[in-house]
This record gives C-alpha cells, structure tokens and sequence, in this order.
C-alpha cells in the first residue's frame, strides 16, 4: 500500500470519520516504523555476523597461510638441500649432522621470505639465493669437519706410528751412547751399582724426552702435515697453530710411561754381564731365529709382489701391499726386541746385535713398502717396483744380521754371576754419563722420527677433501654461470600457486592453498633432482605411489555441452625470431649441442640430422695464425649420449696413421663438469676421445679411442682403441670434395654420465687430416698452448633443450584430442617434451598447472607414456566452482575456459622456464541428456 492511500481530504467530513481515519492513520504510521527498525535490528545483525564470520576466515586464512608458508620453506629447504646432496655425489647423506645444518640454514632463509607472492621468476632468483647462501656456509662447514678430522688423523697417527717409533730411537741411541759407561759400573759395582743408578737414570730419560725428543718429534709432525695440507689445499701456518698443541700433547700421553722402559733398556748389556738372565739365553735364540724367519718371509711377499706390479688396478694385490707394510713396521720391532735381549745373555751376540741394531737404524723397510702401495695406486709401476726392491733389500739385510745374531747365542756358553764393590762410586758414574747421554739420544731421536702418509686416501678427510673440491667447483661454476641448477628443471616455481601471468592466476589466496598438493610436489621435486644433477647415473628411486595426476571417470557421461567454436585470428603478431643467446660470462669459444628427439642411424648420412644449425668452426691452426673458414663440427645430445656430424674439404687420399691422432679425424676433448682447472689429470670428469671414422693402427673397425690420463685406470698417453661399438663408433662417406662424418660417444662412456638441458660443457675440437699433428684445425686454442692438456682454454658448449608442446586430451580415448571441458569430468593433459626423457630405463616425470576459475593453479604431476618416448600424459579432476575446494581439482564453471601451462625447464634456443600454454572452453549443458564425452 502506498503511502498515498492514506492521506484522506478532511473537509466535509464528519468529525468521527475524521477522527478515525487519524487514529488509522497513527497506527499505521506505528506498524510501518516498527517494521523498519526490526528490518535495521535485522540487517545490523545479518551485519555482526557476517563480520564475526569474515574475521573468522582471515583468522584461518592467516593461520592457513602461515602453515602454507611453513610447509614451502621445509620444502624449498629440502630440495635445495638434496640438489647440493646430489651435485657433490651424497656428501650429504653420507654426513647426516651436516646435512641437518644445511637443512636448518635453508630453512631459516626460506621463513623469511614470502613465498606464497612469488611468481615462478622470483622464485627462481630466490632459489639461485638460497643456493649461492648455502654453498657458502657449507663451504665453512667443510672447513670446520675437515680441520677436526686432520687433527683426529693426526693425533691417531702419533699414537700409533710416532711415539712407537719415537721410543725405540730413544733406545737404540740411548743403549748405544751409555754401552761403555755402563758396562765398567756393572764391572766395578755389580747388581747393586745398577739398581742405584736407575732410578736416577728414569729420571733423567724422561726429562730428556720431554725438553728433546717432544718438542723435535712434534716440528718433524708438523712439517709432514703442513706438506699434506699445501695437497689439501689448506693453509699450513693456520692449521699448525691450531694443531701443534694437540700433537704436543699426544706426545706427551704417548710417551709419558716410555722413560722406564727406555732406561732398563740401556742398562740390559751391563745386567747381560752380571748373568741376570743367564738362563735367556735360548729364548732368545729362538726369538732372533723367529725374528730372522719372519723377516725373510715378509721380503719373499714382497719380491712376489713386485713381480706381479704392472697391473695399474691391481685390485686385491694393493691391499695386499698395504697390510704388508704395517707387517713390516710391526717385525722390525720384534727383530730389535730381539737383537736387545740378545746382548742381554750373551756376550757372544755383540758385535752381531749391534750389526742388527745398524741395519734397523737404516732401516726404511716400512716407508718404501708404504710408498710401493701409494705409488701402486696412482698407477706409477716403476716407482712401484723400485719401492718394493729397496723395502726387500731393508728386510733381508736385517734377517741376515738376526741369523748372526741366533749363532752366536748358540755358541754362547751361561756366564757366571758377578758381585762387584763400590756401588755408590759406579752409580755417580752411570748418572754421570746417563745426562748428557740422554739428552743427546733425546735430540738425535726426535730430529730422525720418520713422519710417514699421515692421511690414508680413503679415511674420512679425504672424503671431506673430495666434498669441499666439488662444492668449490660448482661455486666457481654458478658464480661464472656455467652451471645450471637441478632445481630449474622442476618448472614449477616453489609449489604454492604463485601469481603467473601466462596462467592467469589472480594469486596465492586460500582456496589456490588449499589445491596445492605439496606431497606430490615435493616428490616430484626430490624424483627429478636425482635424475637430473650432474654426477648422478640416473638414480632409480621409486617414485611414492598416488601423487601422479590420475582421475576416475565417472560412471555416466556428462550431459549434451554447448561451447563456442574457436575463432582464427587474423590479427594474430607473427611469432619473434629466436636467436641463440651468447653466455654472459667470459668464455674461449661459445657452441650449443642441440636436443636429438630420434636415435641416428651412422652411416655418414646427414639426411637425418635435418638443418645442421649450430655449426662450430675451426678457428686455429696448430700454431694459433686465425683460420677464415674451417671445418665445422655439429653436436647433438639424447639419452644415447652425443651425436657429432662434421664434414671435411680435402683432394688428397684418406690418411690412416699409426696413432689415433694421426691421420683423418676428429679429436674431441670434453668435461661434462666444466671444472674449468688447468691440467686434465686434475679433472677427474674430463676426457681425451679421437673419432677415426676411417680406422687406425691398420684395423678399420678401431673408429674410437681414448687416451688414457692417469684416471679411471687409463695409463697417461696410451690409446685405448674400440673395435666393437660399445664405448663409441664413427663412420664416414666419401664426397666429391673430402668426406662427411658422423659418431656417437656412448654415455656410458662419459665420467659423468648425466646429460640434463641447460648443462654447460667444456669442450675443444681438433680436426685432422694427415699425420702431422701440425696440419690440424682447432676450435677453442690451438693445440700450440698445449690446449690438448689445458681444460680452462676449452670453449663453453650449451645443451639445449626442446620446443615443448601440450595438449589437452580425451580422457576416456587419449588418442584423440578433446574439444571442450565439463564441470565435473576429468580433464586429460598431455605434454611433449623430449629433452626431460631423462632416464631411458623407466618413466620420467614433468609437472603442469591448470586454472580455472578464481583461486590459483593446480599442481599436477605427469607420468611419462613409457619408458623414453618423451610424452607425458595425466587426468585431474574437476569440480564446480562454488563448491568446496577439493585438493588437486580444478574449478571449473560452465562457459569460461580452463588454462594449461607448462614451463619449459630448457626449449630448442636455450630459454630457460619457457611458458608453453593452452587454453579448453568449459562447455555449458543445454539438456539432461548425455551427449559426447568432451
């Protein structure tokens, strides 16, 4: 009723009439007043409850927000922590209290940071943060655990080889300066004159240890560990400081009980004299016999040994040498036991005791047998076997001196005791001589004290060592930007749905959170580092089951779908021309290998390799003069390993030489780690290939050889030939002017046998043609610089990926593409991408992102179709989009579109992280009957 209705004209009008329509009025007015402030009570209300409500949700978004941001720390955390684990080949796991620290660092960097406002590229420039941070601190790590475990080696090596050998010096020139003095107090006092002296003689045996022997012995240490840290790479003068304390005080522990024995030791002849072991004198026999005999043996071993060295993996025979020279060190110290209690009992031995105490004095049996084996390990025969000669010589020599030793005792009829006068008067003399004869035998001990390897190569330092060399190559290699990150493959950003341009996502709210599956993320991450990193063959950890993008299709079909057809733009901006970018860094020579989608076939063909783009050309003659127009040299890379396509202009005949390198072909020198050192033997990853496309040494199948440089059991500068294929074959056709070549260098043959996109190699070329070594062409440096041994003046290869495409697919026939969606119907993905074929044994993975309607991307993970055919395919849910969020499916609402998007790790002109997307309308239901399956 309008308000109009109520206003009545009053004149003419009965007065009730009027007074009642008032009163109606009134009441009306009351009714309508009272209705609208219930409707303001009501609205106010609707007004508190919706804002207790919205204070609630931010409540939960902030607190969900905050888990979301705990989770991805612990997750970004992690993955960088297992890249590095993987890059420096499980130092890591192999050091779980440093693995804990690293992990602990990263994730305090990533709390920091708001990481669910990142896009995929601030991502990336945060993950490269996180790992240039890491690398450094773990760096410092290194240096810590390494510093603690050289003192750890050091001191075990005092204990066990110093202070031994340290006391029996001691002894010898002890017993030898104090014979004289001795024998007369023995004579003049007897039993009791010696008894006298010794205590005294303990005394001065100790001190003398303590102010000669310890402080000499610890220089001579301290020398051997200063020469085996300039090897390690360590600062000699930091360390010795930090150390000498520690091998001081080792010493001190070690020899702290050695006066007695020292002392009784250079009194035994003088008590020998008194027949106070008379009755010894066949026990000691026996033990000079024992002592001979095993001496004898030990130099047998060894003559066999040397016999057999010129194997250069020697296998079960270097551990043989090994325990042989610990063996060594432990009879010569029963042959001078021997020797000492021989001139004990009989004064018959002398002359021969001393003989054996001489020839253990030269001795170097133990140190020659333990440089045969360090020598014997690094391939060194010759050395080997001089080492093993000498040490054999040593032994002999002393089992020679024991056997005179042994008939003498035999001969030696018991002597009779003795009881001499003036004891007091020959213990001054005994105590006389014993001080100065002490500190003498004291000095001339600890400035002869052999220091020997302190550090075994396979103990924990040189772990330690080998860990921190890699961690500090891949930090010179990052910082120059040579080496790319596993993490980069991942494509995904750090997992929380992050605002995307390409993808059109608004941001990281709550509901993008919530279909975040930060499980299959993080699986995916972990799955593909260990595929990916450079050093690790292709690891074949199962990947956790349920994580993949799988979707059941529902029973029914969805019903009959109206949708837009797609509309050709005319307009469309003709697509950019890509160009290979140049490296930023410095570099001798800048190549590309591209990605090869199908195994070629060698024949000297090229028809297959299509367009040879990326072409490297010889730049130098051998003596470094520029060269206009050389030969150019095409790589390629798959899983198979690298292609070479080269064509040569020549008039002259094929030339076949003596040696690899003679004669018509390609010299390839590569280090798949790009370490960048200045000698091949000091690079472990580096490699020597020749590629004989016409044969050599007169076998026409010998097409590929390697020359060997000290590592992985290849002697220095002997060519190792394959006559049958399997480490790498060349073949080539003539042409009317030269000949075009092509070959395959296995992976298996590499040392480090992952190729990923985006990898930088550290390759040089050499193209021959006759069998001056002065006529060939090379690529990076001429071979004038000696560039053949020298990897830092190789050029710099990048590995290119390939263009990835995706495709949205039918998910009940993935056969055939789809043309539309449905709320409520799984959608079906697929992506080509043949460079992420990573590991031809098994499946390989790569993840998507798919947005919908509001909210963010949705994480999912696609399996690849088999294994090695570099096609990836996965079903996610859908839902609608005003129903509650389900994790892992895409909203969806009929008449909008839904977006696929797929970051290339590497495409086919070296881009990183480029966006390949696609676009799906939603269809609208235009009647309850199913129609077709979209």
């Amino acid at each position: 009723m309008a308000h109009d209705d109520l206003i009545l004209p009053t004149a003419g009008l009965r007065r009730p009439v009027a007074l009642s329509a008032t009163l109606h009025g009134l009441v009306m007015t009351a009714v309508v007043f009272g209705a609208t402030s219930g409707a303001q009570r009501v609205e106010h209300d609707e007004r508190a409850v919706a804002e207790r409500t919205a204070a609630a949700q931010t409540a939960a978004a902030v607190a969900e927000r905050g888990a979301a941001q705990v989770a991805a720390a612990a997750a970004a955390a992690g993955g960088v922590r297992a890249e590095l684990d993987a890059a420096l080949a499980g130092a890591l796991t192999a050091d779980p209290g440093l693995a804990e620290e690293v992990g602990a660092d990263l994730a305090t960097f990533f709390n920091a940071q708001d990481l669910a406002a990142l896009d995929s590229q601030a991502a990336a420039q945060l993950q490269a943060q996180a790992r240039q941070q890491a690398m450094r601190e773990l760096d410092g790590m290194l240096e810590q655990r390494l510093r603690a475990a050289l003192v750890a080696e050091v001191r075990a090596h005092i204990r066990n080889e110093v202070a031994p050998e340290l006391s029996a010096r001691v002894a010898d020139e002890l017993e030898r300066r104090l014979d004289g003095p001795a024998k007369q107090a023995a004579r003049a006092g007897g039993l009791a004159a010696l008894a006298a002296a010794e205590p005294q003689l303990v005394e001065v045996v100790a001190k003398a240890v303590a102010d000669e022997a310890v402080p000499r012995a610890a220089q001579r240490v301290t020398e051997g560990v200063r020469d085996g840290l300039k090897r390690l790479g360590e600062d000699p003068a930091r360390f010795a400081e930090l150390v000498a304390g520690d091998i001081r005080s080792a010493l001190d522990e070690s020899l702290a009980g050695a006066a007695t024995p020292i002392a009784g030791a250079a009194l035994v002849e003088a008590r020998r004299d008194l027949g106070e072991v008379a009755s010894g004198v066949e026990a000691a026999q026996l033990a000079a016999q024992a002592a001979a005999e095993r001496l004898t043996s030990l130099a047998g071993r060894e003559r066999a040994l040397r016999s057999n060295a010129g194997d250069p993996a020697p296998g079960d025979a270097l551990a043989e040498q090994k325990a042989l020279a610990g063996e060594i060190a432990t009879a010569e110290r029963a042959a001078r036991q021997a020797g000492r209690t021989a001139r004990l009992v009989a004064s018959q031995a002398d002359g021969a005791a001393d003989r054996v105490a001489e020839a253990l004095r030269a001795s170097q049996a133990a140190r020659h047998a333990a440089a045969a084996a360090d020598s014997w390990q690094a391939g060194a025969i010759e050395e080997t076997r001089q080492a093993m000669g000498h040490a054999a010589d040593d032994l002999e020599r002393t089992a020679r001196a024991l056997g005179e030793v042994a008939q003498g005792l035999a001969a030696a009829a018991k002597p009779g005791s003795r009881n001499g006068g003036a004891a007091a008067d020959a213990a001054q003399q005994v105590q006389a001589a014993a001080t100065g004869a002490a500190a003498e035998a004291a000095r001339r001990a600890g400035e002869r004290v052999e220091t020997g390897d302190t550090f075994a190569s396979d103990g924990e330092t040189a772990r330690l060592v080998a860990a921190r060399e890699r961690l500090r190559q891949l930090m010179a290699n990052a910082q120059s930007g040579r080496v790319p990150s596993a993490t980069d493959l991942a494509g995904v950003g750090l997992g929380l749905g992050g605002a995307s341009g390409a993808s059109g996502a608004t941001g990281a709210g709550s509901a993008a959170r919530s279909r975040w599956n930060r499980e299959a993320y993080e699986a995916f991450v972990k799955d593909l580092r260990a595929r990916a990193a450079p050093g690790n063959q292709y690891a074949t950890t199962a990947f956790p089951a349920g994580l993949e993008a799988r979707a059941e299709l529902p029973a029914t079909a969805p019903p009959r779908l109206w949708f837009p057809a797609p509309r050709s733009d005319a307009s469309a901006v003709a697509p950019p021309v890509r160009t290979l970018a140049q490296p930023t860094f410095a570099h001798a020579a800048f190549g590309a290998a591209a990605f090869q989608s199908t195994p070629i076939t060698l024949d000297g063909d090229l028809s297959e390799w299509g367009e040879l783009a990326h072409p490297m050309a010889m730049r130098y003659r051998f003596d470094g003069s520029p060269l206009a127009d050389g030969t150019a040299v095409h790589l390629r890379w798959n899983a198979d390993g690298l292609y070479l396509a080269w064509r040569v202009r020549k008039s002259g005949p094929i030339v076949t030489g003596s040696q690899p390198y003679q004669g018509d072909g390609l010299e390839v020198w590569i280090d798949c780690d790009n370490s960048r050192r200045s000698e091949m033997t000091a690079t472990p990853s580096s490699h020597q290939f020749i590629l004989c496309p016409f044969g050599t040494r007169g076998q026409a199948a010998a097409t590929f050889a390697e020359i060997g440089r000290d590592q992985r059991g290849m002697r220095r500068h002997q060519a190792y030939l394959d006559a049958h294929g399997a480490r790498g074959a060349a073949v080539a056709v003539r042409t009317p002017d030269g000949y075009q070549g092509e070959a395959l260098i296995r992976v298996g043959t590499l040392a480090r046998p992952a190729l990923v996109p985006g990898q930088w190699l550290a390759v040089n070329f050499s193209v021959n043609t006759t069998e001056r070594v002065e006529d060939g062409t090379q690529w990076s440096a001429p071979k004038s610089i000696m560039t053949w041994d020298k990897p830092d003046t190789w050029g710099d290869v990048l590995m290119l990926g390939a263009d990835a495409q995706v495709t949205f697919r039918d998910p009940a026939d993935p056969a055939r593409a789809t043309p539309c969606a449905a709320v409520g119907w799984p959608l079906c993905i697929e992506v080509a991408d043949g460079d992420m074929d990573l590991d031809r044994t098994q499946p390989d993975r790569v993840a998507v992102e798919l947005t919908g309607e509001g909210g963010g991307p949705v994480l999912a993970v696609l399996a690849e179709t088999g294994p090695s055919t570099g096609l990836f395919r996965g079903t996610i849910a859908t839902q609608h989009h005003l129903a509650a969020a389900q994790a892992g499916a895409v909203p969806l609402r009929a008449g909008s579109i839904v977006t696929l998007t797929y970051r290339d790790p590497r495409a086919a002109f070296g881009e990183h992280d480029r966006l390949v997307t696609a676009t799906l309308p939603v269809g609208v239901p235009v009647s309850d009957t199913p129609g077709t399956q979209p």
